[in-house]
């Protein structure tokens, strides 16, 4: 190998750990608290889980649709 890649190599080793080191520690101490804000700020969190929600038609979520043609 040539002192050319032996220099990229050391450059990308270097760039690597560093990079590593600053991604290191989460921005967020409290990973709980940080959820529960996220949460609470969107307002329902997961709307799919209602059983009782309703279409925007005014029919039941979990009705079973009428096949076309069939009767």
């Amino acid at each position: 190998m040539t002192r050319t890649t032996y220099v990229f190599v050391a450059l990308f080793f270097v760039t690597t750990f560093a990079l590593a080191l600053l991604n290191k520690a989460p921005a967020v101490k409290q990973l709980d608290v940080a959820a529960a804000q996220v949460e609470g700020a969107s307002g329902d969190a997961k709307p799919w889980l209602d059983a009782d929600a309703e279409e925007p038609d005014g029919t039941s979520a979990d009705a079973i649709p009428e096949e076309a043609g069939a009767e």
